[in-house]
């Protein structure tokens, strides 16, 4: 079955760190980090990677970053109906590993303001939510 995996969740709190885990897990090649497009602002960033998504239609891979969700959500609103690439599952990172600053704990504010906004279209697409406990170290 083709893995979508969706990692997202507020700063510090392990997306890359897991994210590169399951590439190394699952051999997938592809890993977009939202963060690397955040110069170009929010809505850019999430069309941006939303974008990207298609262009990475009939491969594994893996989506992480405190834009995720906004990519989520962007790409949805783009495909109104049609079910989320197939093998999509999200994950939800909400432990700091660090304390985190006022302005990003505004930035994890906003990342659970949107996923809960569209949680519910994320399921009925076909999307699942995963667990994740324990390291996030590779092996």
């Amino acid at each position: 079955m083709a893995k979508r995996i969706f990692i997202t969740g507020g700063p510090s709190t392990g997306k890359s760190s897991l994210a590169e885990k399951l590439a190394y897990q699952h051999g997938i090649k592809h890993v977009l980090n939202t963060d690397a497009l955040i110069g170009l602002g929010w809505s850019e960033a999430s069309e941006a990677a939303a974008r990207w998504m298609d262009e990475h239609a009939d491969q594994d891979y893996i989506v992480e970053g405190c834009a995720t969700a906004r990519t989520l959500r962007k790409w949805m609103r783009g495909k109104p109906g049609q079910p989320l690439p197939e093998g999509s599952s999200v994950y939800i990172l909400n432990q700091p590993y660090e304390p985190q600053s006022k302005p990003q704990q505004a930035m994890a504010k906003g990342m659970y303001t949107v996923l809960t906004e569209i949680y519910g279209e994320i399921v009925s697409r076909g999307g699942t939510f995963e667990q994740h406990t324990g390291d996030t170290t590779t092996p």
